[in-house]
C-alpha cells in the first residue's frame, strides 16, 4: 500500500524532483540554493559547450531546493536577482545564455 507524501513545510529541503511532487497547501516556494541559473552557468563552463535540454532538466531535477514562504522567496530574488522558473527551465536558460553573451 502506497502512502501519501507528506505536505511541504517551511525548512524542508532536498532535490527539486523529490519535493515538487509533494502537496503544497501552504503555497510555499521551492528556492534553489544556489540559484538554478548559477548552477547551469557553472555546469556549462565545466562542460565547455552548451548544455542540452536533457542536461538542463537533469540539473534542475537533481539540484537542492529549500521550501520557503513566498515573502522570503521575494526577498531572496530581490537580493540575488530572479532565478529561472523550473517549470520553464529550458526556455529561460536559453534566454539567460543570450543575455550573458551580450
Amino acid at each position: 500500500m502506497a502512502t501519501e507524501p507528506l505536505p511541504l513545510k517551511v525548512g524542508d529541503s532536498g532535490a527539486y524532483a523529490e519535493l515538487v511532487v509533494r502537496p503544497n497547501p501552504g503555497n510555499f516556494t521551492l528556492q534553489y540554493i544556489p540559484a538554478l541559473v548559477a548552477l547551469l552557468t557553472r555546469a556549462e563552463e565545466l562542460n565547455r559547450e552548451p548544455l542540452t535540454r536533457p542536461q538542463v532538466e537533469a540539473i534542475r531535477d537533481g539540484a537542492s531546493v529549500m521550501v520557503v514562504p513566498p515573502d522570503m522567496a521575494k526577498a531572496l530574488d530581490a537580493k540575488r536577482g530572479n532565478d529561472i522558473d523550473p517549470k520553464h527551465a529550458w526556455d529561460q536558460w536559453q534566454e539567460a545564455r543570450q543575455q550573458r553573451a551580450k
